[in-house]
């Protein structure tokens, strides 16, 4: 079964059971009942968003595509990917490798780096220069 398949068939059982929910709600309201709607549906749609991610995460493989605190990335360049699978492998790469490696000059890697240092996605160590890398590939 496909990865696109599984979610509509976990969604439509999801949504099944918020509407019996629903249809328990406002059939039986002499419980007050009716009260806990809002409630309900913000976390229908809280637990639907999060059964996709988590579907998601599973089961999309895209050397572009990473995760990072829960959140899905995906990067335009390809030179992201390249370069983050470079400082899982080689910690202590320098800017010159870097280079060697993505075949693409220092100002713009320095870009790229500052992108990458910015959203908090590596940092590197301040006493021996290694790259630590938070952010996690989808294709392993």
């Amino acid at each position: 079964m496909t990865a696109i398949r599984k979610t509509s068939l976990q969604v439509a059982y999801f949504q099944g059971f918020t509407n019996l929910t629903t249809d328990l709600c406002t059939s039986n309201d002499r419980f007050g009942i009716n009260e806990i709607k809002p409630f309900l549906r913000f976390f229908t749609k809280m637990v639907l968003e999060e059964i996709t991610a988590d579907i998601r995460f599973v089961s999309e493989h895209d050397k572009n595509v990473w995760w990072y605190d829960g959140e899905r990335i995906s990067f335009r360049s390809t030179n992201y990917a390249t370069i983050l699978y470079a400082m899982q492998s080689m910690p202590s790469l320098s800017i010159s490798q870097i280079k060697e490696i993505t075949g693409i000059n220092t100002s713009a890697i320095q870009k790229l780096l500052d992108l990458l240092i910015s959203k908090r996605y590596v940092e590197r160590n301040e006493s021996d220069g290694s790259w630590r890398v938070f952010i996690t590939p989808s294709e392993m």
